[in-house]
């Protein structure tokens, strides 16, 4: 069972033992190594992708933020624009009535002034009838008077009554 070797061989196969373990620890140190270089490769590629998505989180942002920008841009044209024409249609109101008002007021003159030469007018016919009565008037005074005198020089006449003759 047990047999014993000669030390040569003893040595040999001690060197060869020696020799494997050195070999065993040199594979796992290599395997250590290989595992650390995976864990230090895996770890790198997580931070590379980690600051990848932070990266494209980054640009994502920035682009909500650029179109948050420009809808809110838009939304302020469009207003403006809304406003304008909102403007426009009140100054087109305000013009429409200033017009309507404007010409109520050349109605309300016009209708004033056909008054007034309707009065005038009046006043003017008035004025020439009562002229023209007057002037009658003196006409007739004027004839009046003039027949009074020529009765009173007449030589046939009595005096003052010109029926006289007949009366009497």
């Amino acid at each position: 069972m047990f047999s014993f070797a000669s030390p040569d061989a003893l040595a040999a196969q001690s060197s060869v033992h020696l020799m494997f373990c050195l070999g065993q620890k040199d594979v796992e140190k290599y395997k250590a190594k290989c595992a650390a270089k995976e864990r230090a490769s895996l770890a790198l590629r997580g931070k590379e992708h980690f600051a990848n998505r932070v990266r494209e989180e980054n640009e994502r942002q920035d682009k909500l933020d650029q179109d948050h920008e420009s809808h809110l841009l838009d939304t302020e044209a469009w207003q403006d624009v809304n406003d304008y024409v909102e403007e426009c249609k009140r100054r087109k109101r305000l013009s429409l009535a200033f017009r309507a008002k404007e010409k109520r007021h050349h109605f309300e003159y016009d209708k004033q002034q056909v008054i007034l030469e309707e009065k005038r007018q009046h006043l003017d016919t008035q004025y020439r009838s009562d002229d023209a009565r007057y002037v009658e008037i003196a006409k007739l005074r004027e004839k009046a008077r003039v027949a009074i005198e020529s009765f009173n020089r007449s030589p046939n006449c009595t005096f003052g009554n010109p029926f006289a003759g007949l009366l009497g």
